[in-house]
């Protein structure tokens, strides 16, 4: 919580009227995806940690989103919608590959990120969903060594630089459903439209 920091708690309490349960962390200092979602591994014991952007509305199916991921313990798993304009919001590339024999179905592997590298040429790809399971312990040891308390983005100074290195460490999962960003009024009024059914 940043901005405005102080109308969530008051909207949402502890979460128990939704029968969830709310643990708030509050950032005075800006820390970015990277530097948000260092924080938050540090407040929870569980293994897989599922992470959402907050500038979406999204309706698909995340229960086999984390199930993928538990089959397959890559070191994360990242949502990919085929959105028509998907060109606009960025590109992953992405490629099944078979399992060792004697075991069925096989993997869908990330292979670039926003062309980081360059993807193979039997790639497909899709945009990023804005939701994706990261293994804990292994997410706390590739987020060491930036401080804590610090500004740094998931994307760009973490996944992209990693990826690079070590092909086989990110899983893709391909959803379908409702998705829309609400990166401005514009694009919240428009959601609140097709939410409530209107064409207007």
């Amino acid at each position: 919580l940043h901005h405005h920091a102080e109308k969530i708690p008051e909207l949402l309490g502890d979460g128990k009227k939704l029968g969830i349960s709310i643990e708030y962390s509050r950032e005075p200092m800006i820390l970015g995806t990277g530097g948000g979602i260092k924080k938050m591994l540090r407040m929870t014991n569980d293994d897989d940690v599922l992470i959402a952007n907050g500038d979406v509305i999204a309706d698909f199916d995340v229960t086999s989103l984390i199930a993928q991921h538990k089959a397959h313990k890559p070191l994360a798993t990242f949502a990919l919608y085929k959105h028509p304009q998907a060109q606009k919001y960025g590109l992953l590339s992405y490629v099944k590959t078979s399992l060792p024999a004697g075991r069925h179905g096989g993997r869908t592997s990330l292979r670039s990120i926003l062309n980081k590298p360059a993807p193979p040429a039997n790639t497909k790809q899709a945009m990023f969903a804005s939701f994706h399971v990261l293994s804990r312990k292994r997410g706390e040891k590739l987020l060491a060594h930036f401080d804590n308390n610090t500004m740094f983005c998931i994307m760009n100074d973490v996944y992209i630089p990693h990826i690079q290195k070590h092909a086989n460490d990110f899983d893709a999962f391909i959803v379908d459903g409702f998705w829309r960003a609400c990166d401005s009024l514009e694009d919240i009024r428009e959601v609140e439209n097709l939410l409530n059914g209107s064409t207007q």
